[in-house]
């Protein structure tokens, strides 16, 4: 198990970016290249920040690099497990209702989006692709805030589970 030792001062001078990563890098590590049972098994075991702060970063770790590749890189993702739910718990548990909203609209989307690519769609998501990096900024000083109010509702420990591909 990886260990994270810091002082209260590191501890609150860690951006909200680094923070989220050190709380929630656990849980990717444990579930990359694992069998969707596998991860499904993995995810339930999570508290309910824990597994709010997972969909977070799936959503924050694929669309930075631009809403199109978000819908490529989840679109695996919906077909195994009601992804734009699981989402909009994750920012419910967070209370940013403007960050739910954003999901909101890209479910409705990327409805549209895989059934054909139009003219129309791409200023659709040039649209959400602004909405987003708007809105990232403040979704991640919430969720950093919780952490640090909070860090043991997100603190994971693997040490006795064990799991196979």
């Amino acid at each position: 198990m990886k260990v994270i030792l810091m002082n209260q001062q590191e501890f609150h001078m860690l951006d909200d970016e680094k923070l989220i990563w050190i709380y929630v890098e656990l849980i990717i590590r444990k579930v990359r290249g694992k069998a969707p049972a596998t991860k499904s098994q993995i995810i339930m075991q999570l508290t309910n920040g824990q597994r709010a702060l997972f969909l977070f970063q799936v959503l924050y770790g694929h669309a930075n690099n631009g809403i199109p590749q978000f819908f490529a890189q989840i679109s695996y993702l919906a077909d195994r497990l009601d992804i734009w739910s699981a989402l909009k718990s994750g920012m419910k548990y967070f209370n940013d209702i403007e960050m739910l909203s954003l999901i909101e609209k890209m479910e409705t989307v990327y409805a549209y989006y895989e059934v054909a690519q139009r003219r129309e769609d791409r200023i659709l998501l040039d649209e959400l692709e602004k909405l987003y990096k708007e809105r990232i900024p403040f979704t991640l000083k919430r969720i950093g805030s919780l952490i640090r109010s909070n860090p043991a509702e997100f603190t994971v420990s693997f040490d006795l589970i064990s799991y196979e591909k």
